[in-house]
């Protein structure tokens, strides 16, 4: 293949990459007008369109270097007609993965381009179960089918047709590289800088609409892949606690926020939900009695009505449950960035002290790859969806299994040795998108429901399961000998701010607000059975060991609710594409936006909704939030990556 025939390859396939994905563009931005998004102002959103096809160019560039870099080395070998078929049916492939993609953003919410290739990876590598097949199958209607063919079609039609038409351009080749590679240059600087108030004193929000998936993709996998071949660390002493310290409240509470207790050594059963919003429960009690009636009720129940996850996302929130940690605040779970981290958990410690540890999934654990975090955690057995016991016949649906059936194994184990305390930790499964629930439960048609509709019958079903474990333990005797904690890896979100669905890059209350219960034998002396005090999923695993009785270690950043009385700032962080970070701090809760740099303030008293952003009249606060935020961002990711050596040192003294 001569030099001008490799020219005229290039741009054929920069050119065909731009056509197919403008399209999709196109289909984004009607989308975006007809409400799919959320409430977009239309007059603002015309005004931004020219700018969301920077990002555009510049995943074509992506698509163009990629298709011709692996091509090329078979000119070599093969005639140019061959190359044309093969380049055609690769950007009919890369086509039909930019159509997910864009579909997935549409349907699901979230850019989900990693995900699809970590689900198919573990697929080919573990022969997982899991797929988004039920997730996807009710979107799948003719005009949606239509768009998939059309993305592919125009992809082909564009890779064989228009060597010829662009075998002219090539003596201007010049020209038309440097007008790419300005509008690329414009879309990596000059569009963050409109978008963060930088260069035009105001804020200008593309609601995710300028990012293009080839962009993500080279953007998520190259960074971290950049780390992990560099193997960079910072050269500087951190101090292994974060200062949590409320710049608002600095005096102490009167009395901690569970106050009261009497610690004893009992098993310990942990619930771990799954995507259960206490938004959803608070406005309406009569989808889950158990946490907005049962608390007040119940003599030996607490609930923590303020509770927030540390990440939403299950395998870094799990994370947060077990071990008292914060996750990597990166696009990347913990399970993947240091997994085998050596922090101490409520496996590892109880284990010590005797216990019978095990853990039932009724998801399936390889999924991001958090079978890595859980191992080595001195889990006596692991089951979950592809070696759960006794599950022949079982409802399954494409995120997991029938919830009764897990729950039902479960305690099976724990009453097979009672002469030896027990550790057992239930995730369940229902809750996740696409929101099923067994079918002799079901009493919401599926046909027609909408995802909402949906979600609150896995809420109603959650909520049988939990008090069918309530009911069982009192009658098999073991409400005296057992402490119970039910708490939610994270929230869900369904619209109620602009293109925020399901849950991972925001940290609206929908997503990370989420119910907390405890019961058991060492809570019926307590003073008060509802506790308002904003707390974290760090802060769990220090109380259940106090509550039983054991030594809470210093690797543990959470604060044991049972005798702190400093008020502590709940931080919170999600991963990209929105990237949002912030923080709770009493009545105030601080978002900082990273993708848009926006940084935003709210009165979760007046305004629990968080529709009024009060940051322009409190500047000076958000200042003190936005480089307490910045700084634990740096401190967390320098602790995960370099834990070992950190600990060792131990700097600092741990806070109360």
């Amino acid at each position: 293949m001569t030099l001008s025939r490799v020219k005229i390859f290039a741009l054929r396939q920069f050119t065909a990459a731009f056509l197919w994905i403008a399209f999709q563009k196109c289909v984004q931005i009607g989308c975006a007008f007809s409400g799919l998004y959320g409430n977009i102002p239309q007059r603002k959103l015309a005004l931004i369109i020219p700018l969301l096809f920077g990002g555009d160019v510049w995943s074509a560039f992506w698509v163009g270097a990629f298709t011709t870099l692996v091509l090329l080395p078979l000119a070599v070998i093969t005639t140019e007609t061959t190359m044309r078929v093969v380049a055609a049916i690769l950007q009919g492939l890369l086509a039909v993965f930019g159509v997910v993609s864009v579909y997935l953003t549409v349907a699901i919410g979230t850019t989900l381009d990693k995900t699809v290739i970590d689900i198919v990876r573990l697929q080919a590598q573990h022969g997982s179960a899991l797929s988004f097949v039920d997730s996807l199958s009710r979107y799948f209607t003719p005009p949606a089918l239509a768009f998939i063919v059309a993305s592919a079609s125009l992809a082909v039609y564009a890779s064989l047709r228009l060597a010829d038409r662009i075998s002219p351009l090539v003596p201007k080749w010049r020209k038309l590289w440097f007008l790419i590679a300005v509008l690329a240059v414009f879309h990596v600087t000059l569009l963050p800088g409109l978008k963060s108030r930088k260069l035009t004193g105001a804020q200008l929000r593309t609601w995710e609409l300028d990012r293009s998936f080839p962009h993500n993709l080279v953007a998520s996998w190259g960074f971290s892949f950049l780390r992990e071949a560099t193997n960079y660390r910072e050269n500087q002493s951190f101090q292994f606690y974060f200062d949590l310290s409320s710049p608002t409240t600095p005096s102490f509470l009167d009395s901690p926020p569970v106050n009261g207790g009497t610690p004893a050594m009992t098993n310990l059963i942990l619930v771990i939900l799954e995507s259960v919003g206490a938004v959803y429960y608070n406005e309406d009690p009569e989808l889950m009695p158990f946490f907005s009636v049962f608390p007040q009720t119940m003599d030996n129940m607490v609930s923590l009505h303020a509770h927030y996850t540390t990440w939403p996302q299950t395998t870094n929130a799990i994370f947060s449950i077990l071990c008292s940690e914060f996750p990597h605040p990166s696009a990347e779970p913990i399970s993947v960035i240091n997994p085998r981290l050596p922090s101490e958990c409520l496996s590892t410690i109880l284990k010590k002290a005797g216990y019978r540890t095990a853990l039932f999934s009724s998801q399936d654990i390889t999924f991001d790859a958090t079978h890595r975090l859980l191992q080595d955690r001195d889990f006596d057995v692991i089951y979950d969806l592809s070696n759960m016991p006794q599950t022949e016949g079982a409802w399954r649906y494409s995120w997991g299994l029938d919830d009764r059936v897990t729950m039902s194994t479960a305690l099976r184990w724990a009453l097979s040795q009672p002469d030896q305390p027990f550790f057992l930790v239930v995730q369940m499964a229902s809750g996740h998108h696409p929101y099923g629930v067994p079918d002799d439960v079901a009493t919401t048609s599926t046909a027609n429901a909408s995802d909402l509709q949906r979600y609150k019958q896995c809420m109603r079903f959650l909520n049988s399961v939990l008090i069918h474990l309530y009911e069982e333990i009192e009658k098999q005797g073991l409400s005296n000998t057992t402490l119970v904690a039910v708490v939610s890896d994270h929230g869900e979100s369904f619209g109620q701010h602009p293109g925020d669905f399901t849950h991972g890059p925001t940290i609206w209350e929908p997503a990370v607000w989420v119910p907390a219960t405890f019961f058991g034998p060492q809570l019926k002396g307590v003073t008060s059975r509802v506790v308002n005090e904003p707390t974290s999923h760090i802060d769990l695993a220090p109380t259940l060991l106090s509550l039983l009785g054991h030594e809470i270690p210093p690797t543990m950043k959470g604060r044991d609710l049972t005798s702190s009385r400093q008020p502590r700032l709940i931080m919170l962080g999600a991963r990209p594409p929105a990237s949002q970070f912030g923080l709770r701090d009493g009545k105030y809760k601080f978002i900082w936006t990273l993708e848009t740099d926006l940084q935003e303030l709210f009165d979760l008293q007046a305004d629990p909704f968080e529709v009024s952003n009060i940051a322009p009249s409190h500047s000076d606060l958000v200042a003190v939030y936005a480089d307490i935020v910045r700084r634990w961002r740096k401190h967390t990711s320098y602790i995960i990556e370099n834990y070992a050596e950190v600990v060792g040192q131990m700097l600092g003294s741990k806070p109360q």
